[in-house]
């Protein structure tokens, strides 16, 4: 039997649309991956000082971090004096000068709190499981367990010097998939992340 072509044409588009208030894996997926493009980059480190160029004394706690900044090629230093006041006037001491660098001003971000050089995203990978859509408080939830990855880190990120910063990061960087949770809302435009909701 011939079927006409608007028939046709009717039947494919049906076929290829989701309802996205159905509680399946592709929709829980876009939500929280809507979720995670909405928050800032998966790495972030933050300087010493807010702006730069800034200086700091060989004696400063600051240093240390700066100098790792610098090892992963984000900041710039020489050496320079710095005028420090004290108790009764003034001393000169050694110190160093830092400026960002080309590679520095791609991963900037100037935060409210303390500006930060940042890298990669968070992307969801696979639904592991999640629970029959049930009424809770008038609203109906699902919780959802998935996998995600960090990619399109920069290449300062796989620097080892970056794990002198924060040796919380080695666990971040080398597990090539880790676990979330995540609790769901269906609203009238489909499934949305708790955090989202609340917005």
């Amino acid at each position: 039997m011939k079927y006409p072509l608007s028939l046709l044409a009717l039947t494919l588009t049906l076929a290829g649309c989701t309802d996205p208030q159905e509680a399946t894996s592709s929709n829980f997926s876009k939500s929280i991956q809507n979720f995670y493009n909405g928050l800032q980059p998966a790495i972030c480190l933050p300087l010493p000082q807010n702006k730069t160029p800034f200086v700091l004394v060989n004696s400063s706690f600051d240093k240390r971090q700066a100098d790792i900044l610098v090892k992963l090629g984000l900041l710039s230093s020489k050496p320079t004096q710095v005028e420090v006041n004290q108790l009764f006037g003034s001393a000169i001491k050694e110190g160093m000068e830092y400026e960002m660098t080309k590679d520095g001003e791609k991963y900037f971000v100037e935060d409210t709190h303390t500006n930060k050089f940042c890298t990669g995203r968070y992307s969801v990978k696979n639904i592991e499981n999640f629970t029959s859509p049930n009424p809770h408080n008038g609203i109906t939830v699902s919780y959802v367990n998935f996998t995600y990855t960090i990619e399109e880190l920069a290449k300062w990120a796989e620097n080892p010097a970056i794990l002198e910063f924060d040796g919380k990061l080695k666990q971040l960087l080398e597990a090539p998939e880790r676990k979330g949770k995540a609790t769901l809302l269906l609203t009238n435009k489909g499934w949305v992340h708790e955090q989202l909701f609340r917005q």
